[in-house]
């Protein structure tokens, strides 16, 4: 997010994402060297101000086995 606040000159608060599994689309699975329609991941990124609005999204397509994603959830009592 440094860069985008370099690029936009605003402070980036948040970052909303979402992944997905999918089949990945003929020009995505070129570009990564893959089949067309080989399982991947779509992950679809918001990055927001301080005050809630988009200033950035970012899509992209990861094939099986290329991306790991990790979260570690805490119980607070």
């Amino acid at each position: 997010s440094e860069l985008i606040e370099e690029h936009y000159v605003r402070r980036i608060a948040s970052v909303e994402q979402t992944i997905s599994a999918c089949a990945l689309p003929p020009a995505a699975a070129r570009e990564l060297g893959v089949a067309p329609e080989s399982p991947g991941l779509y992950i679809l990124r918001h990055y927001k101000d301080q005050a809630g609005h988009i200033v950035e999204v970012s899509c992209s397509h990861h094939p099986a086995g290329r991306y790991e994603f990790s979260t570690t959830l805490i119980r607070e009592h």
